[in-house]
């Protein structure tokens, strides 16, 4: 009597789900897993993900320094101080040195009789006064005008430094407001736009 053992009855009674179509079918799904799993390791330790599939969640390649900024993230670089506005040397260097009351007062014109306009003088020292206006009309000649006008003028500028703006109505055509016998007779401003530049600057000059 002959005995067998396990492995020499595996050898001698093969399975029947090995032979016949069955068994070539089932000898083609374990080739080609295992060929699934082959490359799948292998890209696996390439580096490369599997086709038809995309990594998230991935750490970030490396990042160039002209793509990172210096400060925090989401912190603004300081921007350049905004230039002062360009002005006349003159006005900017006048205004820096006037006082809030100059300021003020030179914003005002205060009228006063034109036959005494140096009644005006105490107002234009006290308030600082930036202009001063004429009101009525005066038959007196240009020289007493101007004289009065130059002891306001006097007054303002050593109050301040900047003279005082003198206002009249002498609008020319039919109001004539200074009739001295040295004032010519103003034209009207009519009269004034007919004429072209060159008649309009040797007339004012």
């Amino acid at each position: 009597m002959r005995w067998f053992s396990s492995a020499d009855r595996w050898a001698t009674r093969r399975p029947r789900f090995l032979t016949g179509r069955r068994g070539l079918l089932v000898a083609a799904v374990v080739v080609l897993s295992a060929a699934t799993v082959a490359t799948f390791a292998v890209r696996s330790t390439s580096g490369h993900p599997p086709r038809g599939r995309s990594i998230t969640g991935s750490s970030p390649g490396p990042v160039t320094t002209s793509s990172v900024s210096a400060g925090p993230v989401g912190s603004v670089a300081p921007s350049e101080p905004a230039p002062a506005p360009s002005g006349d040397g003159c006005v900017v260097s006048t205004l820096s040195r006037l006082t809030l009351e100059d300021k003020v007062g030179q914003l005002l014109m205060i009228g006063t009789p034109i036959a005494d306009p140096t009644s005006l003088v105490a107002a234009v020292r006290r308030y600082r006064l930036g202009g001063v206006f004429l009101a009525g009309r005066s038959s007196q000649p240009a020289a007493t005008l101007r004289q009065n006008i130059q002891a306001i003028q006097q007054v303002a500028t050593a109050s301040t430094g900047i003279p005082v703006q003198v206002a009249l109505d002498q609008e020319g055509g039919l109001v004539q407001t200074l009739s001295g016998n040295d004032f010519p007779p103003f034209p009207s401003a009519v009269q004034q736009g007919g004429w072209d530049t060159a008649t309009l600057r040797s007339a004012t000059a």
